[in-house]
C-alpha cells in the first residue's frame, strides 16, 4: 500500500511513501480515499485519515476516525474536502475491497457497494470535529457528494442495514424498503432537507454527484437482456425533483 507523487508535465517521480491499509480496488463500488485540500494530501489508512505534505510527502499528522460506543472498531471510510471541511465516513473494516482474491473481475466490480454508518466533518486547519450524523440506514459510499457549502447523500431506509455483517450490501437490499435524499450543511452539519425518493427500480451501482444547483443520481439496471440507466435531477436548494429519465444503453447519450 502506498502513494507515489509524480511530475504532471514528464511523468518524473518525485516521491513515493507507504501507507498502510490505503489500498482499495473496485473504486465504482466505493467512495474516493484522497483529496487535496491546499498543499496537503489527505489519505485515508485504517482507523485514520494521514495529512501529507504534497510537496514532498512528509507526514503532517492524522486525524483518527470517530469511535462507535460498542461494536468493531471503525475505520475511515469516505475523503472529501469542501469549504475547508474535512468530510469523512466510518466503515466496518472488512467493508473497502482492499485485496483482488483471484475471483474473475465482473464478481468484484460487479459485486455489492462499500457502505458508511455515519458521516462527519472535521476542520482541516485544526483538526476539531465539527460535526457527526449517524442515520438510521447505512449509506452507499458511490453516493455522496459535496458542493455550495453543503453536502448531500443517499440513506437507506431500511434500519436493518446497519445489522448486515460486512458492511457490503446490494442495491435491493439497500433500497427495497425504500430511501432518502439528504442534505446537510458542511460545516455545521444541520439538516438542510430530506427527501423520500423510489430507488427500488436500482439493480446495481448507484451514483451521485453534485454541479451547479443539481444533484444528480444515476442508477443501473438489467431488463430484456440489455443495460438501463436510471437518471435523476435534483434541485439543490430543496430537493424537489426536476426530472427522471430511463436510458437504453442502445442510445447515444
Amino acid at each position: 500500500d502506498g502513494i507515489t507523487a509524480v511530475d504532471a508535465y514528464n511523468g518524473t517521480i518525485l516521491w513515493r511513501r507507504d501507507i498502510t491499509n490505503s489500498l482499495r480496488i473496485a473504486a465504482s463500488l466505493d467512495s474516493g480515499s484522497m483529496a487535496l485540500g491546499g498543499d496537503s494530501l489527505f489519505v485515508a489508512s485504517g482507523n485514520r485519515c494521514i495529512e501529507i505534505n504534497a510537496g514532498n510527502g512528509a507526514e503532517r499528522r492524522a486525524f483518527p476516525s470517530p469511535q462507535r460506543a460498542a461494536g468493531p472498531k471503525a475505520q475511515w471510510g469516505l475523503v472529501a474536502i469542501a469549504d475547508g471541511v474535512l468530510l469523512g465516513s466510518t466503515v466496518i473494516a472488512a467493508s473497502p475491497y482492499r485485496m483482488w482474491d483471484g475471483k474473475p473481475t465482473g464478481d468484484v466490480y460487479g459485486g455489492a457497494m462499500v457502505c458508511s454508518d455515519a458521516l462527519f466533518g472535521m476542520d482541516m486547519r485544526s483538526g476539531a470535529r465539527l460535526w457527526a450524523c449517524s442515520p438510521a440506514g447505512m449509506i452507499p459510499n458511490p453516493a455522496i457528494a459535496a458542493g455550495d457549502g453543503r453536502v448531500f447523500f443517499v440513506e437507506s431506509a431500511d434500519p436493518e442495514t446497519k445489522k448486515t455483517g460486512n458492511g457490503r450490501m446490494s442495491a435491493q437490499t439497500l433500497f427495497g424498503k425504500g430511501a432518502f435524499l439528504v442534505a446537510l450543511d458542511v460545516r455545521s452539519g444541520r439538516q438542510a432537507w430530506r427527501r423520500e425518493v423510489d430507488l427500488k427500480a436500482v439493480g446495481h451501482a448507484l451514483y451521485l454527484s453534485y454541479a451547479d444547483g443539481v444533484v444528480a443520481i444515476t442508477g443501473t439496471k438489467s431488463a430484456g437482456g440489455s443495460a438501463k440507466y436510471e437518471l435523476w435531477a435534483f434541485n439543490a436548494a430543496d430537493g424537489k425533483e426536476a426530472w427522471h429519465v430511463v436510458q437504453p444503453d442502445n442510445i447515444r447519450m
